[in-house]
């Protein structure tokens, strides 16, 4: 009986800590915007959903899979590291995709809006379009 009403006791606090003071469950997913406001951890179904609009979003895998982050939209003359395999251009900026580190090696041109659940090669970096 006791060590029934510790696991209660245990639980509820862990409902507690998850759900909040209101009740409700945080919408907001944890990746790598949100670690740095020291939000909880949230399980979901990975997709494109978890990219936030007006971000460039990769996931390390196929079909929005394995870990993710996300970065600004880039600019004329400018390029940022990122690596993954698949990956979703929620900018309103048409982006290229390298290859290589340092907007090196390979590339193409990703539209405002579009998503590919498996680019066929890994991504290092992006850049501003032209």
């Amino acid at each position: 009986m006791k060590k029934t009403l510790v696991t209660a006791a245990v639980a509820a606090s862990f409902a507690v800590t998850l759900l909040g003071a209101t009740g409700a469950a945080s919408a907001a997913p944890l990746h790598a915007d949100n670690a740095q406001h020291g939000q909880a951890a949230v399980v979901e179904p990975r997709s494109i959903g978890q990219c936030s609009v007006g971000r460039f979003c990769a996931w390390d895998n196929a079909n929005y899979t394995g870990g993710w982050s996300s970065i600004a939209a880039q600019h004329t003359g400018q390029c940022a590291a990122i690596s993954g395999r698949s990956y979703y251009n929620d900018t309103v900026y048409t982006q290229r995709i390298f290859s290589g580190w340092n907007c090196t090696g390979s590339s193409a041109i990703v539209y405002s809006g579009t998503d590919i659940p498996d680019n066929g090669w890994v991504i290092n970096s992006v850049g501003g379009y032209p």
